[in-house]
């Protein structure tokens, strides 16, 4: 009877940490999932004017590197930078130029709305990957 007892015990201690191995957190150690980690990813915003459509791309990677990418009046333009968070404003450094503003997730974290230090605002959809 003990060694049966021993063996179930085993075998639960085995299939919890197989399942705790197994699945993937998403979230950090306290589980909320960080504003670092939400904005990762690829953003776009989408406008049409007179002159035609108006597209803007940030893709923030997990190593605070990120891409920018904008297409308007059939010229694109495409150029590395880096990203961060301090004191709850995203830092934005391109081509040697630092920007930096206000943020806001809404939608299930799938809107990021930008607003800059003159109070404009841009809102970007997260592209699936």
């Amino acid at each position: 009877m003990k060694m049966k007892l021993l063996l179930v015990t085993n075998v639960l201690l085995i299939f919890v940490f197989c399942l705790n191995g197994c699945t993937t957190n998403d979230k950090s150690s306290n589980g909320i999932i960080t504003d670092e980690e939400k904005i990762v990813g690829t953003w776009i915003n989408s406008s049409i004017y007179q002159e035609g459509p108006r597209i803007i791309t940030y893709n923030f990677l997990s190593d605070n590197t990120c891409i920018f990418m904008a297409s308007y009046n059939n010229e694109e333009i495409s150029t590395n930078g880096t990203w961060k968070i301090i004191n709850k404003k995203l830092e934005c450094t391109i081509e040697g130029q630092m920007t930096s503003g206000d943020y806001s997730f809404s939608n299930d974290d799938k809107t990021l709305t930008l607003i800059d230090k003159n109070n404009v605002s841009m809102v970007f959809t997260k592209q699936l990957d």
